[in-house]
């Protein structure tokens, strides 16, 4: 009886681990960034891990990747090898890391003309396939469709660097304008995604509304609490809520690193939301931390 209890535990064990290494498997990276992995692909959605000095937003200086940082990062990842890079747009904390990241890890960057522009700077444009509002393409099992939408004003108040990503870019810190904006609908055998750093509703959400499993959304600029549950959670339908875009990314001094940003309250969003839609789950994920994604 023993040796029989043995044997399924050892079956069990088996099946568990071949699940998990097969399996489809999400990371918030911080910021806004998602890192998306299975058994053969990744995918990597605003890949930062730069953040700016007090002189940069005082002297407006160049802005380039922290090698070192991502280098250690890329260590503890384990992750040597990237098929895909997204930015959702080119301010400086979504799009200062992609270049090199996709130099480092051989993979190709996708995105629009503001997108190509910065790639152009960082010699990476053999590197750069252009997308199309609403066209999906595949990479491996990831069918991947992009949506162009509007980029939220900053706390309500008025657009931070508007505007599209200027043909001399040179890679100055306020050189890194808006751009275009794209949330990314992600189509996979083992769970159907969406990662949208609008935090407002937009004209997309119907063509996707009721096929999301999971929602990675940016809490930062929410109008309100009941806009953000009413406008933008409801007509998605997604029933896993994972927050993104709330960390202190403004400055990477490491007093700094364990602040969210002024006037996000997660614990009420995330109780007025569960409160809201039954059945919701709302997982707030720690840096790097992984998320088996599963229908």
């Amino acid at each position: 009886m023993n040796l029989l209890k043995s044997k399924w535990l050892l079956v069990l064990l088996l099946n568990f681990l071949s699940l998990s290494s097969d399996a489809l498997t999400a990371r918030w990276t911080g910021v806004a960034g998602v890192l998306l992995q299975d058994k053969t692909h990744c995918l990597w959605i605003d890949p930062i891990l730069t953040k700016p000095s007090l002189s940069h937003w005082i002297l407006g200086s160049t802005f380039l990747p922290d090698e070192t940082i991502i280098k250690d990062t890329l260590s503890t990842l384990k992750l040597k090898k990237c098929d895909a890079f997204f930015a959702s747009h080119t301010h400086f904390d979504h799009a200062v890391d992609i270049s090199f990241l996709a130099r480092t890890l051989n993979g190709i960057i996708y995105g629009g003309e503001s997108l190509k522009r910065v790639t152009q700077y960082f010699d990476m444009s053999k590197s750069f396939v252009e997308i199309s509002n609403g066209k999906t393409f595949t990479i491996g099992d990831f069918k991947i469709t992009p949506y162009r939408r509007h980029h939220p004003q900053i706390m309500n108040l008025f657009h931070f660097m508007p505007g599209e990503i200027d043909q001399d870019f040179k890679a100055q810190f306020y050189h890194y304008k808006e751009g275009e904006t794209w949330a990314y609908y992600v189509d996979h055998p083992e769970g159907r995604l969406l990662v949208d750093q609008g935090s407002h509703e937009h004209d997309y959400q119907k063509n996707i509304q009721g096929k999301v499993d999971y929602y990675f959304v940016g809490v930062a600029n929410l109008l309100s609490i009941e806009h953000f549950i009413d406008k933008n959670i409801k007509p998605v339908g997604a029933k896993k809520i994972i927050p993104t875009h709330y960390d202190f990314f403004v400055l990477h001094y490491k007093i700094f690193q364990d602040l969210i940003l002024p006037g996000t309250n997660l614990e009420k969003i995330k109780t007025q939301a569960e409160k809201s839609v039954e059945g919701l789950e709302w997982k707030q994920l720690k840096v790097f931390e992984e998320l088996i994604i599963q229908k």
